[in-house]
């Protein structure tokens, strides 16, 4: 790719229900590094992944929401669906590693499964990168987190990010985007989830092209809290946590 004469940095800082430090949880800072090595190089977890990668859960089948091999206790379990997009994409997850979604995947998502530490704060990266200049880039990352509640198994809506549709992510986009994701009241998707997100940053690589991003870098953290989720996604008893 060409060297890239100018970057647009911008941060977004999400408005929070509680203050940082009053939450509790250690934080796992660690960056994983993205971009580069075209592998996955990851902790990953289930009996729906093997070493080369996972199976994607089926989203309408009733009979596939259950972790047939659940997290071990003090752990949960969450989906990353990368895509649809035919961009090389990284996602970096501290303390677990790095995923990584080729470019000849196809053009829908690619799937992976890890678990997180309860009470834990960890630190996602994220890399979207043209292959070719001017090509410009598809991003979507969308993040669930796994409950087997004795109601469930369900699954919550945790992060989704999305720049790009009929034409390639652009600067544009990304405002539109990140104009959304700042209103997510109390840093939940779902309120009836047990992870907020927080510290969203994004940058872009625009190479001098205004309209399409030859490279999209995000950043933020899953604070995922200790208590287990007690409704189903969606539920209206969970509208307090807003």
């Amino acid at each position: 790719m060409a060297t890239i004469s100018r970057t647009l940095w911008t941060a977004v800082t999400v408005v929070m229900g509680l203050a940082l430090a009053s939450c509790g949880g250690k934080v796992n800072p660690s960056t994983v590094r993205v971009g580069g090595e075209k592998r996955t190089s990851a902790a990953l977890a289930g009996s729906r992944c093997a070493p080369e990668g996972c199976t994607c859960r089926n989203l309408d089948a009733a009979a596939d929401q259950a972790e047939q091999s659940p997290p071990a206790p003090g752990m949960k379990r969450f989906e990353l669906r990368v895509g649809p997009t035919t961009q090389p994409t990284w996602v970096g997850v501290a303390g677990v590693g790095t995923l990584y979604r080729a470019s000849d995947s196809g053009g829908g998502e690619v799937c992976f499964y890890v678990d997180l530490r309860n009470g834990q704060k960890t630190s996602v990266s994220y890399r979207g990168q043209a292959e070719t200049q001017g090509e410009g880039v598809h991003a979507r990352l969308a993040i669930r987190e796994y409950s087997a509640a004795p109601k469930g198994p369900w699954w919550y809506d945790t992060f989704e990010f999305a720049c790009g549709g009929d034409r390639p992510c652009s600067a544009a986009g990304l405002r539109d985007w990140r104009e959304n994701a700042s209103g997510l009241s109390g840093n939940l998707k779902d309120p009836c989830g047990s992870t907020k997100i927080r510290n969203i940053e994004y940058s872009v690589d625009r190479g001098g092209d205004e309209a399409n991003a030859g490279q999209v870098d995000l950043r933020f953290q899953l604070d995922v809290y200790p208590f287990a989720p007690r409704f189903a996604p969606g539920a209206p008893e969970c509208q307090n946590n807003k």
